[in-house]
């Protein structure tokens, strides 16, 4: 159930985003839509034996091989999508998830980092961001990144929680307990908080 939501979710967005470059492929939306993966397979890899730059063909094909197998075959094809097509964020955002779940955060990190900067405020983006820099002891970009997410929602205990353990990873208890203390006078219910003080 929970990948048909993400395919319904996934082709509205490229649909409400790109309309006019995916108008021709709304037979084999309906084909997602209504889990025929296989034939989904079958006619994506016609389009992208005659035409093997067709992004379109390819993101499509990936999101088949997302339902039927859970393996690199998908990655490839949102890969092979992004290369015919480079400005399309969401394939770009495809790309980069799947670096991030191989751990090849290198490559992840560039992408989140260019994405992130043409949409400071999406949350998803920030948090594989923060996530790679995290694992990379780079505190103090992720204080900042969870400080700009926390003016725009100060209510937000999450973001509280997230700056009160950057600060905790640096080393810096004392900031660590403030910010842990202020998720708790929001939230006093606060696990997390209540788990990290």
């Amino acid at each position: 159930m929970k990948k048909f939501l993400f395919i319904l979710f996934v082709l509205c967005t490229t649909l409400n985003i790109t309309a006019q470059v995916y108008r021709g492929y709304r037979f084999i939306d309906s084909l997602l839509l209504r889990g025929e993966y296989l034939k989904v397979v079958d006619t994506c890899n016609k389009i992208t034996l005659a035409d093997s730059t067709n992004a379109g063909a390819y993101y499509r094909l990936g999101l088949a091989y997302l339902n039927l197998v859970p393996d690199d075959r998908s990655f490839g094809c949102f890969l092979k999508a992004f290369k015919a097509d480079s400005t399309n964020k969401l394939f770009r955002y495809l790309v980069a998830k799947g670096y991030y779940e191989k751990g090849k955060n290198s490559r992840s990190k560039l992408l989140f980092r260019q994405l992130y900067a043409a949409d400071s405020t999406n949350w998803t983006l920030a948090f594989y961001l923060t996530a790679i820099l995290m694992n990379e002891k780079r505190y103090d970009e992720c204080i900042d990144i969870f400080q700009q997410f926390r003016k725009r929602d100060s209510l937000n205990t999450m973001y509280l929680d997230k700056i009160g353990y950057a600060y905790l990873k640096k080393g810096a208890v004392g900031k660590s307990i403030s910010y842990y203390e202020k998720s708790l006078s929001i939230d006093g219910k606060n696990i997390n908080a209540i788990k990290n003080l």
